[in-house]
């Protein structure tokens, strides 16, 4: 369990059904034991939208809304939830299965089904063919990457609703394993029985399901209880209703028309990734602020309406929000006349965020992270950001040297405890000469430091980005710093068992594919976690 997972993302999530399958195979103790841990341990690696990062690789890095999540992952990763719910009977896993649906999975594809990205993000900028292999832009093929995750997202749903239900183990019941508008048609016990589900969850909070036994039938019907569902009410006259963990067994003998209503009373919930920022959560929705885009075609098809596209934010367009006193409080608005809830979606939170270059709170709106392309769905909490300035950040009193810099741009500036850059403010921030790749930077302090958390902020352009670091201490001890967000707002927060030392070493090992001057705005250094 302490080790971070590492590995291709779509291998590593399809793995986690050996676990489960010997347990169920052979019963022994030792495989339940390792199920019972596979899941938990993929959690530190989810994105908020419930995707495991995964841009091809997880490379033992913690859940964050600026790595990609690749869609095969995705799609193996629903796979292996769908088979824990079928062989441990956890509700949970079907929570989990409705965020990854209703928001990573949703939100990288194009609103008209005809593209998909390879690879998404929760905080998504633009979607173009630069960096990380082309795999952002929206194509119907990606055949200049690989053809695998165009073939997956087409999966991805049909297996979905596949297993919107499942038999009890016996065979004499029937479990509802996730909601959505659906007509299941089986048999128990060789009578042919339909439910239908009248919803539009998870746009609503209501479930409306008719069943219709072709005789006169009594079994159990499951339903599942979401962690999210707060005070769940349950409809259906006649009908015996009992609790198990998790879910809800509602029996009785069912005869045609027989109705059952269920309604579900979720919160608003403001949840936190592992680098800090905040992001809002109602029912299995994931909010996001949308972003206004430009879309520009790289590619046509011999088959009409196929093509490949990049989204650029609109000129003017404003994602530079955080949370801070008197924002962050969000309400639930419907909206009536909506169709397809995809393109014009029917909820959203109004409230205000905390606009940091007119440093006013200001109202917005968030949409569900399925309903948008580019967009941002978690925010700098502004009250860790202003902890650069205080005494508990010990590298404002390290003395700060580089094997290089580029005129104009000093060492000292990464610690001043300014996370601004070029264009608005260059003497804020840090930059090499030339490339960049195996530049140093060192920190060095007067008497011995100890030390367990630290965090590194890009240079705000989005052309210069380090892509991955590594930090030498002077015990001899090292960190691997995966990419860092590309525009400088937050963080790379890296922590670890605290160490005593004089020194630290910061050097970049690989850059972004339009880096000229890689560099850093910022460096902090704590003794813990914030």
């Amino acid at each position: 369990m302490s080790e971070l997972f590492h590995g291709h993302g779509a291998h590593v999530m399809e793995h986690l059904r050996v676990p489960l399958f010997v347990r169920y195979a052979t019963g022994d103790e030792k495989y339940r034991v390792a199920a019972e841990n596979c899941f938990p341990k993929t959690a530190r690696h989810l994105s908020a939208g419930g995707a495991c990062i995964s841009d091809e690789g997880v490379g033992r890095r913690p859940g964050s809304p600026y790595i990609g999540c690749e869609y095969c992952t995705m799609l193996e990763l629903l796979h292996s939830l769908q088979s824990g719910v079928e062989k441990t009977g956890r509700a949970s896993f079907a929570d989990w299965i409705e965020v990854l649906a209703f928001n990573s999975a949703e939100g990288a594809r194009q609103r008209d089904g005809r593209a998909i990205q390879y690879c998404t993000r929760d905080n998504q900028y633009e979607a173009t063919r630069q960096g990380r292999g082309s795999r952002f832009k929206l194509s119907p093929t990606h055949d200049d990457v690989a053809v695998c995750c165009p073939v997956t997202a087409l999966k991805f749903f049909p297996y979905f609703v596949n297993q919107l239900w499942m038999k009890t183990a016996d065979g004499d019941g029937l479990v509802a394993v996730n909601y959505a508008p659906n007509r299941l048609e089986t048999k128990l016990n060789g009578v042919a029985v339909r439910i239908e589900s009248d919803t539009a969850y998870p746009f609503e909070d209501e479930v409306r399901m008719t069943v219709t036994p072709e005789n006169p039938l009594s079994f159990g019907i499951r339903l599942r209880v979401p962690g999210w569902a707060g005070n769940m009410k349950i409809e259906a006259p006649g009908a015996s209703v009992a609790g198990e963990e998790g879910w809800r067994v509602v029996t009785k003998e069912w005869k045609s028309g027989d109705r059952i209503a269920i309604s579900f009373s979720p919160g608003i919930e403001r949840k936190a990734m592992p680098n800090g920022e905040l992001y809002w959560k109602r029912g299995p929705l994931v909010f996001a602020l949308p972003i206004p885009s430009e879309r520009k075609q790289l590619k046509s098809y011999a088959v009409e309406g196929f093509r490949d596209y990049e989204y650029t934010p609109k000129a003017g367009a404003c994602w530079d929000y955080g949370v801070d006193d008197g924002s962050g409080e969000f309400r639930l608005e419907k909206i009536s006349g909506k169709t397809d809830p995809w393109t014009g979606a029917p909820v959203r939170l109004t409230g205000k965020l905390f606009n940091r270059k007119s440093r006013v709170n200001e109202p917005v709106e968030l949409v569900p992270m399925g309903a948008s392309l580019l967009r941002r769905v978690a925010f700098a909490d502004t009250k860790s950001v202003r902890l650069l300035e205080s005494e508990m950040n010990l590298a404002r009193k390290a003395k700060v040297t580089a094997s290089n810099s580029f005129p104009g741009y000093r060492p000292d500036a990464l610690v001043d405890g300014v996370t601004e850059g070029f264009p608005d403010n260059q003497d804020a921030e840090w930059a090499c000469r030339g490339d960049g790749a195996g530049t140093k930077v060192r920190l060095l302090w007067n008497a011995p430091v100890a030390i367990g958390s630290v965090w590194l902020f890009d240079r705000p352009n989005p052309g210069d980005h380090v892509m991955a670091a590594r930090i030498n201490f002077s015990d001899g001890s090292n960190v691997e710093a995966g990419e860092l967000p590309n525009d400088g707002m937050e963080p790379l927060r890296l922590n670890f068992a605290e160490k005593t030392i004089t020194w630290m070493e910061v050097m970049i090992t690989r850059v972004g594919p339009k880096n000229r001057n890689v560099g850093f705005s910022e460096i902090a250094v704590f003794k813990k976690q914030p």
